[in-house]
């Protein structure tokens, strides 16, 4: 008898979930008792949180989002092997290889907040770093696998963004061919394309707002700025619902925007 892929995906994505639940099943008591808005019982830590984004993306390749199964910051086709993210597609995104060829070949999924600052003022990272507070840590646990915070990358572009933050610094790219990215080390920022700053402004936004972490007036302004200038798309909106269904909750940054869209949810272009 034949099985339909969405209901294999959705099989899988359940079961997933499950696993993570049963994990997992009293961290939303003890966050709660600590302060921290979680709104949701249904936390993933990291790999699992990967996992699952990595179903979804799979599913969502063969259907009406398919032209948005790209990265993040290069907006490269990604490219499957069975179930598997096997790369991008640099050929149609022009795509060039900086300096870490192997990096370049793998699909990483990026923390846009990164986990430098989600979890550096933490006891845990002083003790041990990342490591240490993704294993001992439950509310460093949830910040780290909120799926609303990951987007797939280029792993050399992941690499070289670090934990640098955005800026708009009129800087003209040349590192990674035709992608509109570019890293500055001395300056310690990263600059995105125009297309994802939108994304990367509610993001920021979300992530602030829901785990109360402290953010300058001047960031702040910015990222205000690009939320307004920089409207959702379809795939922006319905990956937000996705997630919803799966974490529980919604970036209510991107749902608010996405009440008052007015394009069309098949746009094609180099937005994400």
């Amino acid at each position: 008898m034949k099985i339909k892929h969405s209901t294999v995906a959705i099989f899988t994505l359940l079961l997933l979930a499950g696993t993570a639940v049963q994990a997992r099943g009293d961290d939303h008591d003890r966050h709660r008792d600590r302060g921290y808005d979680t709104g949701t019982p249904m936390h993933y830590n990291y790999a699992t949180a990967k996992k699952i984004l990595r179903e979804l993306y799979y599913r969502e390749s063969n259907g009406r989002y398919s032209d948005y199964n790209r990265t993040i910051y290069c907006n490269c086709p990604i490219l499957y092997r069975g179930r598997h993210m096997a790369g991008a597609d640099f050929e149609e995104c022009g795509y060039e290889i900086y300096k870490n060829p192997s990096r370049a070949y793998r699909i990483e999924w990026e923390h846009i907040v990164p986990a430098y600052n989600l979890g550096s003022q933490r006891r845990c990272w002083q003790k041990g770093g990342r490591r240490n507070c993704s294993r001992n840590d439950p509310i460093f646990s949830v910040m780290e696998g909120d799926m609303h915070n990951l987007q797939p990358s280029i792993g050399e572009v992941n690499e070289a963004r670090s934990h640098y933050r955005y800026a708009d610094a009129g800087l003209e790219p040349y590192q990674f061919g035709a992608c509109d990215v570019v890293v500055d080390h001395k300056l310690r920022i990263m600059q995105p394309p125009e297309s994802i700053r939108g994304i990367i402004a509610r993001t920021y936004l979300y992530m602030y707002s829901k785990y109360n972490l402290a953010m300058s007036k001047k960031e702040a302004r910015m990222y205000e700025i690009w939320d307004k200038s920089y409207p959702p798309t379809g795939w922006e909106c319905h990956r937000n619902r996705e997630i919803e269904k799966i974490q529980g909750n919604d970036n209510p940054f991107i749902t608010r925007a996405c009440s008052g869209r007015s394009r069309s949810p098949r746009e094609h272009g180099r937005s994400h």
